[in-house]
């Protein structure tokens, strides 16, 4: 059960506006082009698609990713964030990448798990990310 959600113990009506946003987990898949060159893509994983979530920043503000300048001369950036699912869900590896949808704007962005944690009572999924730059 991937999406196990919690039981009723307390009224859980309104827990919807603690997780406004929707996640879908994808992972990385390997296709050849039409060179015979491996191209690398996400795919969705079908039972972990748009689950309940909450994104935060991270505690401890900003972190840089990546020690060398581009062909810009700018250094990659990027946030930590905690992607807090509406349920367990075990299936879910730090290889993988999560993209959230807000619930205001129906802008997506994608996230790089770097890190999977569950709640003692295995109630919760808890995400550490980063912004993803490609």
């Amino acid at each position: 059960m991937p999406n196990q959600q919690p039981t009723p113990a307390v009224d859980v009506s309104e827990w919807d506006d603690f997780y406004p946003d929707r996640v879908s987990i994808e992972a990385q898949t390997q296709t050849r082009n039409h060179r015979n060159e491996v191209v690398r893509d996400w795919a969705p994983v079908a039972e972990l698609a748009n689950i309940s979530c909450a994104v935060r920043f991270a505690r401890g503000a900003e972190t840089f990713v990546g020690g060398s300048t581009g062909a810009t001369g700018v250094q990659s950036a990027s946030a930590n964030h905690v992607i807090k699912l509406r349920g367990y869900f075990p299936g879910i590896k730090s290889q993988q990448r999560a993209t959230v949808t807000n619930s205001e704007t129906g802008k997506s962005a994608s996230y790089d798990i770097s890190a999977v944690a569950h709640t003692i009572g295995h109630s919760r999924t808890k995400l550490i990310a980063t912004v993803a730059l490609n």
